[in-house]
């Protein structure tokens, strides 16, 4: 093709472009689609028989060293139909990229992505594939829950269930199907969440869904079901059928977890033993991986598990590996954290200065945190507020047990305050039932029942984990 010759359309000359400055460098197009799309794909682009999305141009423009807005201009035009494989190739490469995104927590930049897609796409779009048609609102329901958002979540994740149903494969429908059963959950109703996980199950079990990554996630997600609805026995059970999916897998990060998991939800059962089992078992690996942040945070929540058992001694000794591990490792959260459990055990043991100052140093780091999240997002702010009303959770208990009752009214009360700006039901739960405790060792039965009445409404709920 002679590249002078006048072109049928902006998409033929944006193509000639493309081939005249893949050849000017010498590059086959195999070397120029990359790893990230075919050779039929670039030769489609150079016949100008696809509009690339800006993504898939981005590519091409780094790969050959041009800026991409010299490609811009000829991208525009929308009359000529695109060949139909060289369109699918790009949009799957659209969605890989918007899956990393919502991975990485940058859900705008995947919303917005998604967006152009469709828009693009929207032409051609019954002439798609189930396999790619359903995925533009099933990745913004993915995007939505990322963002706690499940009232937005739902109507794009019902959308994508329709398409499925219709002529989708069975692992579509069970990837669907698990989304908005994490959407239900994410809303408090987790008989809803209960019922779309088990059927996700289904296909898994009957073989019709075989991806292990879909599996492992189906398990875990039915696992906090069976918790949020009290169900602890089918919980565990659930978690132990996630690390049979592991198995086959050879992921220690992910095992990892669900033996925290494990860990918490014996915890919940007052089993101390099988807690402190998979608690160290998770250490383990992230010792074996040098990810001393993680180490850390389970070491301290073994600690917690020793201090429930009224192992003090035990639990302090670990609080110090935890301390050494976060020199290391200069987090925050985890130091406020730490200096609260320090500030627990000294005041269970009666060193009320000790655990005082312990308890300022925790309000102090965790008091930093929050105003430092006021700038990121909802998730970074959540961490930080619960942090902090647990710091001044315990500072409230210390100061109630130095018979400073005004201080220790202050603390609950601005404890209280910043949990509920969280939603996290179980820690605001603990505060309000720990105040009323107080309240009626004050003889104050009144004010005592009004927060055994709040604690009792939040216990109703169904749990969060």
């Amino acid at each position: 093709m002679d590249d002078t010759t006048p072109q049928k359309s902006t998409l033929t000359a944006l193509g000639a472009r493309i081939r005249k400055a893949r050849l000017e460098r010498g590059m086959t197009q195999e070397v120029l689609a990359g790893p990230e799309f075919t050779k039929g794909y670039v030769s489609a682009l150079e016949r100008g028989a696809v509009r690339p999305s800006l993504k898939a141009l981005d590519v091409f423009a780094r790969r050959l060293n041009i800026p991409i807005a010299d490609f811009l201009v000829a991208r525009l035009d929308t009359e000529t139909p695109p060949e139909l494989d060289a369109l699918q190739e790009d949009l799957t490469y659209q969605f890989n990229y918007a899956k990393m995104l919502i991975r990485t927590d940058e859900v705008g930049e995947a919303l917005k992505l998604l967006g152009e897609a469709q828009t693009n796409a929207q032409p051609f779009l019954q002439k798609l594939p189930v396999r790619l048609r359903y995925q533009i609102p099933y990745l913004r329901g993915l995007a939505h829950i990322q963002r706690s958002e499940p009232d937005l979540a739902r109507p794009e994740l019902e959308k994508a269930l329709t398409i499925v149903e219709q002529a989708g494969t069975a692992e579509a429908t069970a990837r669907v199907q698990n989304a908005l059963g994490l959407a239900y959950y994410q809303q408090n109703q987790s008989q809803m969440a209960l019922d779309h996980h088990l059927q996700a199950l289904r296909l898994v079990k009957n073989k019709e869904a075989r991806d292990m990554s879909l599996s492992l996630s189906i398990y875990r997600n039915l696992a906090n079901d069976y918790w949020a609805v009290s169900d602890l026995p089918r919980a565990i059970s659930m978690y132990q059928e996630a690390l049979d999916v592991l198995d086959g897998m050879n992921d220690l990060p992910h095992q990892a977890e669900i033996f925290w998991q494990l860990a918490m939800a014996y915890r919940a059962k007052s089993d101390w033993t099988n807690a402190k089992l998979y608690a160290t078992r998770a250490l383990h690996i992230f010792e074996a991986a040098d990810n001393s942040t993680e180490a850390a945070a389970i070491t301290m929540s073994l600690a917690e598990l020793l201090t429930g058992d009224n192992k003090l001694g035990e639990a302090a000794v670990l609080l110090k590996k935890a301390e050494n591990l976060l020199a290391i490792t200069g987090d925050a959260s985890l130091k406020s954290a730490l200096y609260h459990s320090y500030a627990e055990i000294a005041r269970q043991q009666g060193n009320l200065d000790d655990a005082s100052q312990y308890a300022d140093m925790s309000i102090k780091l965790s008091d930093q945190l929050v105003r430092q999240a006021q700038k990121g997002g909802k998730q970074a702010r959540t961490s930080a507020l619960r942090t902090h009303a647990q710091a001044l959770h315990e500072a409230a208990l210390i100061e109630e047990k130095r018979h400073n009752a005004a201080e220790a009214d202050r603390l609950f009360l601005e404890a209280l305050k910043a949990i509920q700006q969280t939603g996290i039901d179980e820690v605001a739960y603990e505060i309000n039932f720990s105040y009323a405790q107080v309240l009626e060792a004050r003889d104050d039965h009144k004010q005592a029942m009004e927060y055994y009445r709040k604690a009792a409404e939040l216990h109703a709920r169904p749990a969060r984990t």
